[in-house]
Formats: structure tokens, sequence, C-alpha cells
């Protein structure tokens, strides 16, 4: 290309194609949204954003996810909005209110909600019949289900728990019938070795028989005696307090860094809107930029919450490590030991003084 009569201008050219790259979802602001019949305002700590139904594309709902998806002709890139998952339902529909007012689609709105009500009702279940006194099963049928279930288990157990289950319950049954069977063979032998022989008011006392010695023998060990009452131990022996081995005092972890190169995520046109582009051509049907948004990287919240959970471990540990280091000292200065009565109670021993870490000691 000439310029002038002395200079000429080489300009060359450039083959190829763009391919972009796979988009990804991320969170880029925390915030407050409002929707109204005309819009959707998003009011962030970072930025505020807003789409228009009047510009509304479409709205894309996230089958797994809380997100809506709001796609507008003002804006290149898609980008929604994501809430609590117990308010997806609510928040999807006056969503879906508001673009249908702005549409003048009511009607369908309202016939497509009425359908879903409809079906609803189709699939709902059938009521049981109420039950009344004369459905109650009768007292042997209780008895015997109750008995059934002892026995075999309850309705619904898998077959190896129930086979279990009347396994467990015929041994102990067995073992109660044996226990009865002992018992009525013991009860009906007594009253024969027991019994006591009659003796004469007026003739001399008969010689004693092999018989008479073991009802005598049995009478004298039947009788009850009396035990002494053994006193009441008021004082118990101390246990003993050893020292606890110690390792080395915690160090402080390493915190990971927190700060970082900001990144430019959009920005702020001349005429208030807001444009999702990082470079050039941003802004370019908005009067150009009026302001460049930043924001740190991702990795720095990531970092953040380690550092929290690393320093609250350091915190506990050296906690604990100073109180033993305390208990140790104390153990070493005087003797201790775990007292046999706590403050405040009877009996507690007067010459001990203070209780550190529950422990009581000789000063």
């Amino acid at each position: 290309m000439r310029l002038s009569r002395n200079i000429r201008v080489g300009v060359g050219g450039s083959r190829g194609s763009y391919v972009p790259g796979a988009e990804e979802l991320r969170v880029t602001d925390q915030g407050h949204v409002a929707i109204s019949n005309r819009r959707v305002v998003f009011q962030g700590g970072l930025k505020t954003r807003e789409w228009t139904f009047s510009k509304l594309v479409g709205v894309q709902h996230d089958p797994q996810r809380p997100i809506s998806l709001i796609q507008v002709t003002n804006r290149l890139n898609v980008s929604g909005i994501s809430y609590p998952a117990e308010q997806a339902a609510q928040v999807r529909f006056v969503l879906e209110l508001g673009a249908a007012i702005e549409s003048g689609t009511v009607h369908q709105l309202v016939s497509y909600v009425e359908g879903e009500r409809a079906q609803h009702a189709r699939v709902r279940p059938v009521p049981l019949p109420p039950v009344t006194a004369a459905d109650a099963p009768s007292v042997a049928a209780r008895v015997g289900a109750g008995a059934k279930a002892a026995l075999t288990g309850k309705p619904g157990q898998s077959r190896r728990r129930r086979v279990i289950h009347t396994a467990i319950a015929g041994g102990a049954a067995l073992l109660l019938l044996n226990a009865g069977v002992g018992a009525m063979n013991g009860s009906s032998a007594q009253p024969a070795v027991g019994l006591p022989i009659p003796a004469a008011t007026t003739a001399a006392a008969p010689t004693p028989t092999a018989s008479t010695a073991v009802t005598q023998s049995a009478r004298a060990t039947a009788t009850p005696t009396s035990p002494k009452p053994n006193p009441t131990q008021t004082i118990q022996p101390d246990v003993i307090v050893k020292k606890v081995k110690l390792g080395a005092r915690p160090v402080a972890p390493k915190l990971l860094p927190t700060h970082g190169t900001p990144v430019r995520v959009g920005a702020i046109c001349r005429d208030g809107s807001h444009s999702d582009a990082t470079g050039r051509g941003a802004c370019s049907w908005h009067k150009g930029v009026r302001t460049w948004l930043y924001e740190q990287p991702y990795w720095v919240a990531e970092n953040k919450a380690k550092n929290a959970a690393r320093m609250k471990k350091y915190k506990a540990a050296l906690k604990t490590w100073n109180a033993q280091s305390e208990r140790n000292k104390l153990l070493t200065n005087y003797p201790c030991s775990k007292g046999p009565y706590p403050k405040g109670k009877a009996g507690y021993a007067p010459w001990r003084d203070t209780n550190h870490n529950d422990i009581a000691c000789d000063r």
C-alpha cells in the first residue's frame, strides 16, 4: 500500500479459525436477588447485575442443582443465579411468572399449572376406609400373634434372622422348661427330709435312728443365723497420680498465601450497564468502559479455609499441651493423688487445699 511518494506499507494477513474453549460454571459473587415483572436484579458485594425480561431469550433450570441460567440478548455469555435448595421451587416459579407477565403468556402458564394440579390429583392415593371397633382382632388372635412373633421373629425380617431368632427362642424355652422341672422335683423331695418326728409327752424319748439323725441335722442347718453388721467404710485409699509423658511443644502451622493478583472478570460501561467482556471490545455498544471489575483468584477462598482448619487444630493441641505441662509441674513440686471424696462432700480431706486438673496435692 502506497502512502506517499517514497513511503509504502506492507499489510500481511493471517489464516486460521477461532475455537472457543469449554465453558465453566463458577460462582463469582454473593448477594441478594429481587425479581419483578420486568427484570431480575442481583446486588452483590462486588457488582450489580440485571436481566431484563424484554431482552430475555430463555431461562434454563438445572435439574440437579439449585441454579437458574438466564440468557438475554445484550450479553454474550450466559449467567444466572444460585439459591438455597429449599427455595428452588419458589424462585423458579417467580422467574417463570415474571417472564410470562412481560411476554403476555400468563394464561399459558396458568393452564400449565392447572394441568399439573389435575395430574397430581389423579395420582393421589385412595384413602383407606376408617377402622371401627369391629375390625379389632380378638384377644386370642392377639395372643397367638404375639407368641408367633416371639418364636419366629417379626414380619418383614430376612429369612436368616428369623431362623436365628427361632433357634434362640427355642433354646430359651428349653432352659425354662428344664428349670421348671427341676424346681418341681426339688419341691416334691423336700417334705420327705424335713418332716418332724412325733414325740410322746409322757414316754421317754426314743433312741435316735438314722432317719432321726438326718431329720435333726436337716432342721439344724435350715435354722437361719443373723449375720453381724459390717462397719461402713468411710475412707477409701487414694489413687496415686503419675506424670504424663509430654512431647515437643506444638509448633504453629505454615499458612498458605491468601492474596493473589486480581483477575479481571468484567466491566461497568459508561451508560451504567455491565459487561462480561474482559478485553478489547468491552462495552463497545455502551459508550465505552467506565471501570474494570476485578476479583481474587479462586484459590484464595480455599487457602483461607485450609488456614482456619490448621489454626484450629494447632490451638487445640497447644491447649492440651499446656494443661498437661501445668499438671506435671504440680506433680513435681507436691505429692498429689485423687482424693477419696470430691470437694464439698462429707469426709473430704481438709489437708487437701486445692483441686487442680481433678487432683489434690499436699503443700
